[in-house]
C-alpha cells in the first residue's frame, strides 16, 4: 500500500507544544493520516486527567541497571516474584482502559479528531507484554535506567557541587524523575513505530522513521518529495511464546518490485522538478 502524500507533514502543522521535550512532530497512521501528539498523548495540565504518556510511564517497567548502589526495595521491585505478583493488577488496569475505549469512534478521515485507534493499540501492546510470565519476558527488549545513587554520582553532583545524596532533596528527585521520563518518551516512540507499525514524522526536516520493510512502495510519494526514510527493525508478537520477537530480514536484500520502484523514483527525481512531481503520485 502506498501512503498518500500529506502536505501538513511538509508544512509542519503538527502541534506538539504540550509535550515535554518533543523530538518529533507526530505520527502517520497505517493509512497515512497524521496523528497529532498532543493533549491525551502529551502532558496535561491540572484537572485535565492523565494522558496516555503519563499512564504509559506507570504501566511500562524500566529495569534498574545492576549496581552495588541499588536499594533493597528497588531490587525487590525488579525481582521476578514482585513482577508476577503485580501482573494481575496491571492486567486489570489495562483491560479497564480497553473496555472504556470500546465505544469511542475511530476516525481515519478527520485529522482534527483524536485518534483512539493508536491509544487502543498501545494498550493492546501492554496487554500482550503482561500476558507473559513477567513483563520483561513479554517485551522482548529490556530497557534499563540508572538507580538513584548512580544517577546522583554520574550526573547530579557535577551540576550541584556540595550537595548530598542522603536526606530529602526535592530538586534531585525531580531531576531523576525527568531522566526516567525522557527514557520513556523514547520508548513510547519506539513502541509505536516498531511494535505497532505507525510512522514517526521527525523534527529533522523531511524525515520519517518507520519499521515498514517496503519503503519504496509505502513512501513512494514522500520519496518523490525528497523525504529521507529511516528504518528500524519490526517487532512481531508471537502468541504461542507470548512475547515480541524481532522480525528477521536480510537488510541487503531488496525485492524486484522494490528495486524497480527505487529506480523509478530516482529517475523521476533526476528529470522532473519538485513542484511537478505530483503528476507521478501513486
Amino acid at each position: 500500500m502506498t501512503l498518500p502524500f500529506n502536505e501538513s507533514v511538509v508544512n509542519d502543522l503538527f502541534d506538539s507544544n504540550s509535550f515535554r521535550n518533543p523530538n518529533f512532530l507526530g505520527y502517520l497512521d497505517k493509512n497515512g493520516n497524521p496523528i497529532r501528539f498532543e493533549d491525551r498523548y502529551g502532558y496535561r495540565g491540572h484537572g485535565e486527567g492523565t494522558s496516555v504518556q503519563q499512564r504509559f510511564r506507570v504501566l511500562f517497567n524500566l529495569k534498574i541497571a545492576d549496581s552495588e548502589n541499588i536499594s533493597a526495595i528497588d531490587e525487590y521491585r525488579m525481582s521476578k516474584k514482585f513482577l508476577i505478583s503485580e501482573k494481575k493488577r496491571y492486567l486489570n488496569i489495562i483491560k479497564k482502559y480497553l473496555e472504556d475505549l470500546k465505544d469511542y469512534p475511530i476516525r481515519d478521515d478527520d485529522n482534527s479528531k483524536y485518534n483512539y485507534q493508536l491509544e487502543q493499540d498501545i494498550y493492546k501492546f501492554l496487554l500482550n507484554c503482561y500476558s507473559a510470565e513477567t513483563f520483561f519476558d513479554g517485551i522482548g527488549n529490556i530497557r534499563y535506567c540508572m538507580c538513584e545513587r548512580d544517577f546522583y554520582d554520574v550526573y547530579y553532583k557535577k551540576n550541584h557541587p556540595g550537595s548530598s545524596y542522603y536526606g530529602n532533596n526535592y530538586d534531585f528527585e525531580l531531576e531523576y524523575s525527568i531522566y526516567k521520563d525522557k527514557i520513556l518518551v523514547d520508548i513510547l516512540k519506539e513502541v509505536v513505530i516498531q511494535y505497532l507499525g505507525y510512522h514517526s514524522v521527525e523534527r529533522i526536516p523531511k524525515t520519517i522513521t518507520t519499521s515498514e520493510p517496503n519503503i519504496y512502495e509505502t513512501f513512494y510519494n514522500y520519496l518523490l518529495n525528497d523525504f529521507e526514510i529511516f528504518k528500524l527493525p519490526r517487532m512481531n508478537y508471537d502468541s504461542k511464546e507470548k512475547r515480541y520477537i524481532e522480525h528477521e530480514y536480510n537488510e541487503f536484500f531488496i525485492s524486484d518490485k522494490e528495486l524497480r520502484l527505487k529506480e523509478e523514483i530516482n529517475s523521476i527525481k533526476k528529470l522532473v522538478p519538485l513542484k511537478e512531481r505530483s503528476k507521478y503520485y501513486r
